[in-house]
């Protein structure tokens, strides 16, 4: 079972001590053999302002387009701007595989480039500009299309 040890360092410093605590807990309870430590920066996960964000721009398009918002087509252009924007090819065995993350495997900044680029997507193909929430409209279209958001 992974062994995971959490620390912070701020101001150029880290609790040393503390981190040692959680290292000496953690050593104690592994049973005999070879170990490896990997030390990784944490992202935190999407956000729920970012992912509310993203389903009220996609009720928003819908809309523009004269669609009825149905949780159905907004999953459906969901899923098409995951397959054209987080779409990969994997190179696994010798064998082309195309892969398709969804927004819940990002981190806030990935999601934050995710949105970004439905944005520019929405005002380049559909001339729809879709308002940030420091724009000075935003409160209305939140009004409007927050009701779409589950």
């Amino acid at each position: 079972m992974p062994k995971t040890i959490r620390f912070s360092k701020a101001d150029g410093k880290v609790d040393t001590a503390a981190v040692a605590a959680q290292f000496g807990q953690a050593v104690r309870t592994l049973p005999n053999g070879n170990y490896s430590i990997t030390i990784r920066r944490e992202h935190k996960h999407r956000t729920f302002p970012q992912n509310k964000l993203l389903w009220m721009w996609l009720a928003c398009i819908l809309k523009e387009h004269g669609n009825e918002v149905t949780e159905e087509l907004k999953t459906d252009l969901y899923n098409q701007y995951c397959k054209k924007f987080l779409s990969y090819t994997s190179f696994l065995f010798g064998k082309a595989e195309e892969c398709n993350r969804t927004s819940s495997q990002l981190n806030t900044k990935e999601f934050g480039e995710f949105l970004d680029r439905i944005q520019a997507d929405a005002a380049a193909e559909y001339g729809i500009i879709l308002p940030s929430p420091q724009d000075q409209y935003f409160a209305e279209f939140e009004e409007e299309y927050g009701r779409y958001v589950q």
